[in-house]
């Protein structure tokens, strides 16, 4: 389907995601994202070389998270650097095998432009137009697994380690629940986004999930972010 050398970089990112010990961000998580990419990619009229670099991109956007151990104090800081520092491990792998061109320049930059603290300003500095379109579908992909239940349950689990990770795992829901994270590039994501803020919110809705938050955060706090899950899910336009 790929050429080798994209090949034998895709066996080298699911061999370190394996590997991974943050297990908010794993193998599972990293195929589900490829998985999301495979489905919106199909509604643009993408080069194959296009197509490469995304699929590359993809499977390579959370490398930088198995320099880390599965802290959740330590994952919600990764957020604001992982993109980097998983960028600067597919360039320096694609160099090892003598890889040069636009499939792996565009897949590197892809990955780096994704983070939220700079990325959405300096892709229109680095990225052209098309390629900016390929970062807004990896954007689109990464963001709906937000929401992916198991994925939701295994940080909920990590936040019973300490005071500090709880403190994370609240700072991520807030973070998280920001609206711009509902807001997706691509139309057929809006559909996926439906369907899995339904299951979120009725993940919410459990008692003893209900109960775990309260137990946690407080009544008016779990009340408070059910709520804003609920009116985020409302807001999302119809297709």
């Amino acid at each position: 389907m790929y050429s080798k050398k994209v090949e034998k970089l895709i066996a080298i990112a699911q061999k370190r995601m394996r590997m991974s010990r943050d297990p908010s961000h794993d193998l599972r998580h990293t195929t589900q994202v490829v998985k999301h990419v495979e489905q919106l990619m199909d509604g643009y009229n993408l080069k194959e070389k296009e197509r490469e670099a995304l699929v590359l991109a993809a499977w390579w956007h959370d490398v930088g998270r198995t320099t880390t151990k599965g802290s959740l104090v330590i994952l919600f800081i990764m957020t604001f650097v992982d993109d980097l520092i998983s960028a600067l491990f597919l360039w320096r792998e694609t160099i090892k095998i003598f890889f040069f061109g636009s499939v792996p320049g565009m897949a590197t930059r892809i990955i780096y432009c994704k983070n939220g603290t700079w990325g959405s300003l300096i892709q229109y500095i680095w990225l052209r137009k098309r390629t900016r379109m390929l970062r807004s579908i990896l954007e689109d992909a990464d963001n709906l697994e937000l929401l992916s239940i198991e994925r939701l349950d295994i940080i909920r689990h990590m936040a019973e380690e300490t005071w500090l990770s709880r403190l994370a795992y609240k700072k991520m829901v807030q973070h998280g629940l920001k609206g711009s994270y509902f807001v997706m590039n691509n139309k057929q994501a809006y559909t996926i986004l439906r369907t899995k803020a339904d299951e979120f919110l009725q993940w919410v809705r459990k008692p003893e999930i209900t109960s775990w938050h309260i137990g946690y955060y407080g009544k008016k706090w779990a009340e408070e972010t059910a709520r804003r899950i609920e009116t985020l899910r409302n807001s999302l336009p119809v297709q």
